[in-house]
């Protein structure tokens, strides 16, 4: 096996600023870190590189990320294929709990003021929810609000 190359590359003119260093052996980001030139010099010859992205300005440089020496940039592995069946079975699942829960309400003979408190309610628990999941909601208190 070859010896890494021990090259630091865009390393901060001050050799004591701290700045984030990703390192780099055989063209993947193993690690990165937070660290001077000074901090550097003593363990790039466990690395073909380590590259100063503080100075650099490449926001792609995280482990596990591809380094291309020639272009001086890392990119990012692929992000994992999406699992729609689990995220529709949860999306159903937390549907089906607040169809259960209507049910449980229209039975106790709640208030139109009751309903709109705990729809807001609601909404407050789902600030980050996506425009289906408001839909959902919106027509499970007409549903309600319409005698369901």
């Amino acid at each position: 096996m070859a010896q890494p190359l021990g090259i630091i590359k865009n390393a901060a003119p001050d050799p004591k600023q701290v700045d984030v260093y990703a390192l780099v052996l055989n063209n993947l980001c193993m690690n990165t870190i937070y660290a001077s030139y000074n901090d550097i010099l003593a363990i790039s010859r466990f690395y073909d590189y380590c590259i100063d992205v503080t100075m650099l300005g490449d926001l792609n440089a995280e482990t596990t990320a591809t380094y291309n020496p020639g272009m001086n940039s890392f990119t990012r592995p692929p992000a994992p294929p999406i699992d729609w069946v689990a995220n529709v079975e949860d999306e159903f699942s937390g549907l089906l709990q607040s169809l259960q829960q209507v049910a449980t309400d229209a039975n106790t003979n709640l208030t139109v003021q009751q309903i709109n408190a705990a729809y807001n309610s609601a909404l407050n628990d789902n600030l980050g929810a996506d425009q289906s999941t408001l839909t959902i909601m919106t027509s499970i208190l007409q549903y309600v609000l319409a005698g369901g």
